[in-house]
């Protein structure tokens, strides 16, 4: 079974924590999760503190959100960053592809931009969550280096996706609509706080229900029973980026890293 990002999190702390327990200056301290807003580890050293990302060989490696406006993608304002000169460079070339994308959906679509324009995104992404060094690992160990050098050790891809922002329990307007959909005399519905179940036959686990106002899915919970939860309306564009590892520690890059915990 491939290991979880969480527990690879752990491991390369662990490694850290134990490769330089003898530098008594400098400690690691695991902060990231879930929270993406948050790089992984705080590296507490003399010279002061600072992150470092932890990336598994094959990794999700940011993203931000564009709205198709008219015929055109615009940088959306919930983006927590300010738009920059890479994401404009991006942006222009969806621009110019824009009928091609317009008909993307979850699937998504690479990007063909080049390289350096998604390394130069990326990398400012991290140096704005205050990183300055990256982690990953391959079958021969772990490697470490300066943010600035990700293209050195990762190749990349930036694809274009539309996904659901999310799901939420029907409220009692939606339920005539939702009896409609199933369309099965002999279900018997039930509510347990919030959340509405149905127990009906011919249905099966993510079956989706298109109506005229929502769309809704089903969830199986035991026996023919399925939870039934409401679809957003709302489609989130996105632009993400992807990394995969395909270059072994280089040893300037680990002296580098070294530097920064005993000064």
């Amino acid at each position: 079974m491939p290991m979880a990002w969480k527990e690879f999190e752990q491991k390369c702390l662990d490694y850290l924590q134990r490769k330089y327990r003898h530098i008594y200056s400098a400690k690691f301290v695991g902060v990231g999760g879930s929270d993406s807003t948050k790089s992984d580890i705080l590296v507490i050293s003399p010279g002061g503190g600072f992150y470092l990302e932890v990336k598994m060989s094959k990794a999700q490696s940011g993203q931000f959100v564009v709205l198709p406006k008219g015929s055109r993608f615009i940088y959306s304002p919930r983006n927590k960053y300010p738009e920059n000169k890479f994401s404009k460079q991006i942006m222009d070339y969806m621009n110019d592809v824009f009928t091609e994308l317009s008909q993307v959906g979850t699937a998504g679509e690479l990007l063909d931009i080049p390289s350096g324009v998604s390394f130069g995104w990326v990398i400012n992404h991290y140096k704005l969550k205050g990183v300055k060094f990256i982690m990953s690992a391959n079958d021969r160990g772990y490697v470490i280096f300066p943010v600035d050098r990700m293209a050195h050790y990762f190749k990349i891809e930036a694809r274009y996706r539309v996904k659901k922002s999310g799901s939420s329990n029907p409220s009692q307007s939606d339920y005539e609509e939702i009896k409609d959909l199933i369309n099965d005399s002999s279900a018997v519905y039930s509510r347990l706080g919030n959340e509405l179940s149905v127990e009906t036959i011919d249905r099966h686990d993510g079956d989706r229900l298109e109506g005229s106002t929502h769309t809704y899915m089903l969830k199986h919970r035991y026996s023919d029973t399925f939870g039934i939860r409401r679809l957003s309306n709302t489609n989130n564009a996105n632009v993400i980026f992807t990394v995969e590892l395909v270059h072994d520690q280089d040893p300037d890059d680990l002296t580098s890293f070294e530097y920064y915990l005993s000064h």
